[in-house]
């Protein structure tokens, strides 16, 4: 697993613009390789804030969660958000619970989790819409799929692509993974 997967699925977490994304990588070697390469990429990563770890492994195929602890801990923490996941089940008191619980369920439930999108910063509204009703008529797609405020959401799609794409730039002629992790609050 290469830096530029990381910077090319991750950029807008990697530049604070999101607490996390999530995305599949697929690897070679032992799964113990797998391990020592995301070891790796946790050294870069958890002195800025980050932390980057596998929700899923089947075969060599990883599902992988790139997050801001603090921010995340702060977009769980939303009144709307804790309604949500509380009326789903969840009974967390912190990150780490929260994603040792959506990673049980992503690998154990017949259905995939769509409140993955609530740790993810998609608007608690549209995931909500998302969840009660995927054939309902969206207003816009991009990241997620938008059921309130269209202008709002592709005004964030274009930031995100915009982020991605100056990542990408950035990488191609040298900057590290390193360089590109951006250290917020």
């Amino acid at each position: 697993m290469s830096d530029r997967i990381v910077i090319e699925q991750g950029s807008p977490t990697l530049a604070g613009l999101k607490p996390a994304s999530m995305f599949s990588v697929f690897f070679d070697g032992t799964v113990r390789d797998f391990y020592r390469e995301v070891r790796r990429i946790n050294r870069i990563l958890v002195p800025k804030g980050m932390r980057f770890v596998p929700l899923c492994i089947a075969g060599r195929r990883a599902l992988m969660l790139l997050y801001r602890e603090a921010q995340l801990q702060r977009e769980l923490g939303q009144s709307e958000v804790q309604h949500i996941l509380t009326g789903l089940g969840y009974d967390c008191r912190n990150v780490y619970e929260y994603i040792s619980e959506i990673s049980r369920r992503i690998r154990q439930e017949k259905a995939f989790p769509h409140e993955i999108g609530l740790f993810l910063g998609y608007p608690p509204a549209d995931v909500l819409a998302f969840m009660q009703d995927r054939c309902a008529c969206c207003k816009a797609v991009g990241c997620w799929k938008a059921y309130g405020n269209e202008e709002e959401a592709e005004a964030v799609f274009r930031r995100y692509r915009l982020c991605t794409q100056n990542y990408c730039w950035a990488y191609e002629r040298g900057r590290t993974l390193s360089d590109l992790a951006v250290m917020t609050a």
